[in-house]
């Protein structure tokens, strides 16, 4: 009976004792949501209370680049995941809008992407050439043209002048040109002219031999039966014209200015221009990606030999760039 007893009382003492214990609280946990602005979708964290959350992976945006987490939508307070959580909690997601560069492509004066690049390039460096000439400057303002602007439109204007076929181009432009001499070398041409310095200093190699051999076509299939019609160094006027005639026309431009004109000859001088391309290259890409810098460039008569990042192209050639820059093409 005692041993009853007793065991009726240490059962007793013992669920009074466990009874009496405080009872432990379940783990509690938190949410971590991410609000990306408009980025690619982060999921939720759910994180026990005192522990640190996982940073996640970084999120993608079109055109723009990923700074950081704030814990404001103002971002004024960067979060670093190194604070254990007590409370649910949003991160917002900053971004820098990417801006699109442009890498200039410097042919050096010996390719260019197109005709027209053809064109300005050339009468850039034509509208340059006469105001180093003294009284250059003066005689194009005389003409109404002030600028590289005004300049280009006189180059391509049929009317100049208010005259016709182009002749009031060579009227102001002829003594600029070429030195007019029955000499057909045009390594005795002198620096003094136009073509001279172009030859001198290396620029158009492809493209002036190129003129020559248009000019010859030029004046034979449009029947100019003068003496010395074909010589392209005897008369600068003549000369000038037909150039800004070979930048002016397109085969089908000219079938409608002169129908009774039959050459193919001369239409294929028209589109096929060595250093022309015709590959225009884009050239705009976004800040922080690589723009890859073309390197199968074929020209007749020239070597490419890589870009470079400065126009004297010494040290090494470079294949990509990550910035908006000018890069310089060098060649034998």
């Amino acid at each position: 009976m005692r041993k009853s007893y007793l065991f009726i009382l240490v059962f007793i003492l013992l669920f009074s004792i466990y009874g009496c214990q405080k009872k432990e609280e379940a783990p509690r946990y938190y949410e971590v949501q991410f609000e990306t602005n408009g980025g690619t979708l982060v999921p939720t964290l759910v994180v026990l209370e005192g522990k640190l959350p996982r940073k996640p992976h970084t999120p993608k945006k079109q055109q723009n680049k990923f700074i950081d987490w704030y814990q404001d939508e103002n971002f004024k307070t960067p979060y670093y995941f190194d604070e254990p959580i007590q409370s649910d909690m949003i991160l917002y997601a900053k971004w820098e809008e990417i801006k699109k560069v442009k890498v200039i492509l410097d042919y050096q004066n010996q390719a260019w992407e197109s005709k027209e690049a053809l064109y300005k390039a050339f009468n850039t460096d034509f509208y340059r050439f006469i105001l180093s000439i003294d009284g250059g400057k003066e005689d194009l303002e005389n003409n109404q043209i002030f600028s590289l602007d005004d300049f280009l439109e006189f180059c391509k204007n049929w009317n100049a002048l208010d005259l016709d076929s182009m002749t009031g181009i060579g009227d102001v432009l002829g003594k600029y040109f070429l030195w007019n001499t029955t000499n057909p070398n045009i390594e005795d041409q002198p620096t003094t002219h136009f073509i001279g310095y172009c030859y001198q200093n290396g620029y158009y190699k492809t493209f002036l031999p190129f003129l020559q051999t248009f000019f010859v076509y030029w004046r034979e299939d449009q029947g100019v039966s003068v003496e010395h019609a074909t010589e392209f160094f005897y008369d600068s006027w003549s000369t000038v014209i037909s150039t800004e005639k070979f930048f002016y026309f397109t085969p089908q431009t000219l079938k409608e200015k002169y129908p009774w004109m039959n050459s193919s000859r001369v239409d294929k001088a028209l589109v096929q221009i060595p250093g022309v391309l015709n590959q225009p290259i884009e050239n705009e890409f976004y800040e922080h990606d690589v723009f890859i810098l073309p390197q199968n460039i074929k020209i007749d008569g020239c070597t490419f030999l890589g870009w470079y990042d400065n126009p004297e192209c010494t040290g090494d050639a470079i294949t990509f760039v990550t910035t908006g820059c000018t890069v310089y093409a060098k060649w034998t």
